[in-house]
């Protein structure tokens, strides 16, 4: 077979797994995604007593998890427990410093009098969220070479896991702990990316990874977390 002929092929090879692989990509991240949970899934019509409840700063211990990511990840955890109606979502230690900086002003005398807040009216949380990333791979798949090494394709895998404690404040007693990951894949041709389209806002630190396999795991990983805090809080913890 002549070279011109096989070059013909390989470019008509191309054409149809770039039109095939797409639903292959999604398939593939569905595949692997964990549906909802009905409990999760009833918070939308929840209008019961409430959980006081704060998130503490997710640590990185993984290689290739930064500070930024970190906080990236608590703020969507965060979003994603105040979505539920089930929970008051108390600040943390970072949203205190912004708070304390806020309380100066107001008593700086610029402040009308008696607008100002007044010592003694915070609300304290009963369960605190702490959260550790062990793992943190956004590429984790390669490129296979073709045939003739003209076509390459492959997939890139994204994986994240994280260390999960749920822990009552006043007891320091923990309630419960899990891992829980994300996992998701999306097949490229010839090194050009085919996958899904964006899902939302991604927290501080992971925007670079928008409409990429690690946005999806990620995703999954958040709202893994979400169904864990709501099916493990007790529910005398309900009482607001």
């Amino acid at each position: 077979m002549s070279t011109g002929i096989k070059r013909a092929l390989y470019l008509t090879m191309l054409v149809m797994l770039a039109l095939f692989i797409p639903s292959c990509a999604s398939t593939t991240a569905e595949v692997q995604r964990q549906p909802a949970s009905p409990i999760l899934q009833q918070t939308l019509t929840y209008n019961g007593p409430k959980a006081r409840i704060t998130v503490a700063r997710i640590k990185c211990k993984a290689a290739r998890c930064t500070g930024a990511i970190g906080d990236g990840l608590r703020d969507m955890l965060i979003s994603g427990l105040f979505k539920t109606t089930r929970f008051v979502v108390v600040g943390g230690r970072k949203e205190l410093r912004e708070i304390k900086e806020e309380i100066g002003l107001a008593r700086s005398g610029y402040v009308k009098e008696g607008e100002a807040p007044l010592a003694g009216g915070w609300e304290s949380a009963d369960i605190i969220v702490l959260g550790s990333i062990t793992a943190f791979e956004p590429k984790a798949g390669g490129l296979l070479p073709g045939v003739s090494g003209d076509i390459r394709f492959g997939k890139d895998d994204a994986y994240i896991s994280m260390d999960l404690r749920i822990i009552d404040v006043r007891t320091r007693r923990m309630i419960n702990a899990t891992t829980v990951d994300g996992k998701a894949s999306s097949f490229r041709v010839g090194g050009l990316g085919v996958g899904w389209g964006g899902v939302g806002i991604l927290g501080a630190g992971l925007s670079v990874y928008r409409n990429t396999p690690m946005e999806k795991a990620v995703r999954v990983m958040v709202e893994k977390a979400v169904n864990f805090i709501i099916s493990q809080t007790p529910e005398s913890y309900y009482r607001y």
